[in-house]
């Protein structure tokens, strides 16, 4: 299997490094060039947002978007004059003819991302259902997996001039594949951001109304709290899914408790209020069971039940992000969740499975977290920024106790290459003491939990505006937390493409 798995990888190679002299240009649809840290979640037409309404819209939904004298070097000579030509443009299908430059005039912006990988581990792991009886439980494994997402965006003040500052925003998902760490790695952190259950769903459907020259807005209907809260842009670049919607809650509100986390959302309000360019503030109460995928596959159920509130507040401190300073960004947040329902101690439960006591309710469960993005190096295209991020949850309630991940991104620094990006991080979660001994008490596990720690190197390479290609490396230390797991050693390739 192992010759097979390295066999394959290495067509993927051939395939790949070919493609290396094609021509440089900037990332589809950036949020900053070096993946640094960017102001705090303003609304999306806000000065300096992609969003509808924006200056920036016509760039973002597939325009030139391009100033020459800003080219990056290495660029064959004769194409500066062609910014709408294929290596040109910012999206795979461009203009359409003039459509989605009609389209823009009217409102209505729509870039669609398709994202594929081949992932494979090479060694180690815990198992998966796909290994489940294998000797060992040992997960090596190649898989392919993919997603497409399709967001639309509506400026209502192109269809209502009275309308200032409203926006409408819809986007669907179609995911595909088995997922490696469900298949064969058998961990918690999840190797691949985009890995879910194989559907086509609706994701986030909102209606979002600023206010006061945009230092306030309000959103309100299906809302993903990954894409605002606890957000670390440094460490976007990365393709295991804890560096994005990180163990620290995903784990701690399992079923029928599930937190709004991709691929999810969950009917809700948001408000922010940023009253400066520095600070921000901003709070989210949401349904406290988004379900589970697999109990709302296509997310038009819209639950509202009596599962408890999810709620969110977060506060945001923006470094040199005003519009004349010049020096080197940064991004710190605070914030915790809270889920209002009433949660059982893992002792109690423990004592209750063996029939020494009954269950003892521990009320509302909560976890803190910070956040950290800051460039370190800047000069011209050569960037280095650093993130991290802590979480604390009570033990007594939660599976992952303590949270930490932090590390590195170097843009810009391979000659001709300025929009490309390297990136090395480490993410660590460890288990609660009370929780690994309940599971040991009920006979779910014959080993303790300990923690689960993650190493990824990558590099995202961008060969148009519109297109990605980014190999990666994950080493996954004691996979699913249980002690004696056999640490897996996982490479994969992924190609991201916007139409």
């Amino acid at each position: 299997m192992k010759k097979s798995i390295l066999s394959r990888v290495a067509i993927a190679a051939c395939v790949a490094l070919p493609l290396l002299s094609l021509p440089l240009g900037r990332a589809a649809t950036p949020a900053t060039p070096s993946y640094g840290p960017t102001p705090g979640p303003v609304p999306s037409s806000a000065p300096g947002a992609t969003g509808p309404g924006s200056d920036n819209a016509a760039a973002a939904a597939g325009g030139s978007g391009y100033d020459e004298s800003e080219l990056p070097a290495g660029m064959p000579a004769g194409l500066t004059s062609e910014p709408e030509t294929l290596w040109r443009r910012d999206s795979l299908f461009g203009d359409l003819g003039g459509a989605r430059d009609t389209l823009v005039n009217h409102g209505v912006t729509i870039s669609p991302v398709y994202t594929g990988e081949v992932m494979g581990n090479l060694s180690g792991g815990a198992g998966g259902y796909a290994t489940a009886n294998q000797n060992g439980g040992v997960g090596r494994g190649v898989i392919y997996e993919h997603s497409l997402n399709i967001p639309v965006d509506i400026d209502l003040v192109k269809i209502a001039p009275w309308w200032q500052d409203a926006t409408i925003h819809a986007n669907a998902l179609w995911i595909a594949g088995p997922g490696l760490s469900p298949s064969y790695t058998g961990d918690i952190s999840n190797t691949s951001n985009i890995q879910g259950y194989n559907t086509v769903r609706l994701q986030e459907l909102w209606y979002q109304q600023a206010l006061w020259e945009k230092r306030i807005s309000v959103k309100v209907g299906e809302i993903a709290a990954d894409s605002e809260f606890f957000t670390s842009d440094t460490a976007s670049l990365f393709i295991n899914g804890t560096f994005g919607a990180f163990t620290f809650l995903g784990s701690n509100l399992p079923d029928p408790y599930d937190p709004n986390v991709y691929p999810v959302a969950a009917p809700g309000v948001r408000f922010l209020v940023q009253p400066v360019s520095m600070f921000y503030f901003m709070s989210g109460v949401f349904s406290g069971n988004s379900e589970s995928q697999t109990a709302n596959p296509n997310g038009v159920a819209f639950p509202l039940n009596s599962g408890g509130l999810l709620l969110f507040n977060e506060v945001g401190f923006l470094v040199n992000q005003s519009p004349n300073d010049r020096g080197l960004q940064g991004t710190y947040k605070l914030g915790s969740f809270v889920h209002t329902h009433n949660f059982d101690s893992w002792d109690s439960q423990a004592a209750a499975a063996a029939g020494t006591g009954v269950l003892h309710s521990e009320g509302a469960d909560y976890g803190l977290y910070a956040v950290a993005d800051q460039q370190i190096y800047h000069e011209g295209a050569k960037t280095v920024s650093i993130f991290s991020r802590l979480g604390h949850a009570p033990n007594s309630t939660n599976v992952i106790d303590w949270y930490y991940d932090g590390g590195f991104n170097f843009t810009g620094f391979i000659p001709g290459r300025d929009y490309d990006v390297a990136g090395i991080a480490l993410a660590r979660s460890n288990f609660s003491g009370d929780y690994s001994d309940a599971q040991l008490v009920q006979g779910n596990a014959s080993q303790p939990y300990s923690a689960e720690t993650v190493v990824e190197a990558t590099y995202k390479m961008t060969l148009a505006p519109w297109w990605t290609l980014q190999p990666d490396f994950q080493y996954i230390f004691t996979p699913s937390g249980v002690e004696g797991s056999k640490n897996a050693a996982v490479i994969g390739l992924r190609t991201s493409v916007t139409f």
